[in-house]
This record gives structure tokens, C-alpha cells and sequence, in this order.
């Protein structure tokens, strides 16, 4: 379906194959923001309230108003209904279709420089998605205070770096709450012994 030749004209010399290669990486970036931009207007024609979203079925067929908080908080509610389509949509399980949605809704409500720079093309989503699980347990003004510190690191440094910086800063922002996850990691292990 998407075979081409190996070399066309425009990749018959080094000059010309570099610049294709950095122009399909500006195009991977925008398909990215445009499949960012589309879930995001997805989850909000299946919010709760939305003339779309007031009567949906779930996939036992029943009709349901319910809605799902699928994302941490300050991010919508989407209504059950709403996140299986997208998997169908997307061609993907409702899990898969789940944690996209859910990452999407945490970049556009509690991280929105890295929203915008996913936007402009400037972070590559899968970073982008990386720091709202990293920011995920965190409130949404310490989310925002993450997203304010960190977006030079994300952008600017390779992955692994900017993880680090991530993490240190999430430390920075909810010490106690980093102190009560590694205490009930702690618990876990010991118990699962």
C-alpha cells in the first residue's frame, strides 16, 4: 500500500535524501498535532452536557449519560460512549484509544506549553505524552508549575536528560506526595514477597 522505490529523484544524492528526511520529520510532527488536535475536539463533542454526548449507548447497548474522568485533575469528563468510538475510529482497543485520549486531555488542560509546542511542531507528541504521565499524580496547579519549569529540557535535551529534569521536578513540587508513592511502593513489594 505505501511501497515506493527506494531512490527517486528527489533522494538520488545526499544533499536532496537530507532534505527529505528533515522534511518527513516536520510532516510526522504535524500528522501528530492534527491526530492530537482531532482527539481533543473528539473528547469535547463527547463531554457531559454536549447535544452530542446527552444520549449515547455503551457497547452492551444500553443508553447511558454517564461520563468517565479519564484524565488527572482539571482535565473533561467524555462519555463512555465517546472513547469506544475513538478506538473504532483509530482502529485501535478501547485501552489504547483510552490512554491516548487521556494523555491528550492532560497536554491540553494541565500542560500547555507542551500542548503548544506539540502544536507548532516544536516537541515531538510521544515526549509530550511521556511528561503527562510523568506530571499524572500531581494536581493541576503543580502540573502547570511542571509544565512551566521543564518545557526548555523537553525540547532542548535528549529524552533521557529531560526525563531526569521531569522527575526532579515533580520531586520539587509535591515532596510529601513523592514521599507517600515510594512508601506505598515500599508496601507493595512487601506484601507481593
Amino acid at each position: 500500500m505505501f511501497e515506493t522505490p527506494v531512490m527517486s529523484e528527489a533522494t538520488d544524492n545526499r544533499s536532496s535524501c537530507a532534505d527529505a528526511l528533515v522534511a518527513s520529520i516536520a510532516a510526522e510532527r504535524r500528522v501528530v498535532a492534527d491526530r492530537f488536535r482531532l482527539v481533543a475536539g473528539w473528547a469535547d463533542l463527547h463531554s457531559p452536557g454536549h447535544e452530542l454526548a446527552d444520549v449515547t449507548s455503551d457497547p452492551s447497548g444500553n443508553f447511558s449519560t454517564s461520563d468517565t474522568e479519564v484524565g488527572a485533575d482539571g482535565t473533561p469528563a467524555v462519555t463512555p460512549a465517546g472513547i469506544v468510538e475513538l478506538g473504532m475510529l483509530l482502529q485501535t482497543t478501547t485501552r489504547s484509544a483510552e490512554a491516548l485520549l487521556r494523555d491528550v486531555l492532560e497536554l491540553r488542560h494541565r500542560l500547555p506549553a507542551h500542548w503548544s509546542a506539540v502544536m507548532a511542531g516544536r516537541l515531538e507528541g510521544w515526549k509530550g505524552r511521556q511528561v503527562a504521565k510523568l506530571t499524572r499524580q500531581l494536581s493541576f496547579e503543580q502540573a502547570r508549575r511542571v509544565d512551566a519549569m521543564v518545557i526548555d529540557a523537553v525540547i532542548g535535551v535528549p529524552w533521557g536528560r529531560a526525563q531526569s529534569v521531569v522527575e526532579g521536578k515533580v520531586i520539587a513540587v509535591d515532596p510529601e506526595g513523592h514521599q507517600a508513592r515510594l512508601d506505598a511502593e515500599e508496601n507493595r513489594r512487601f506484601v507481593s514477597t
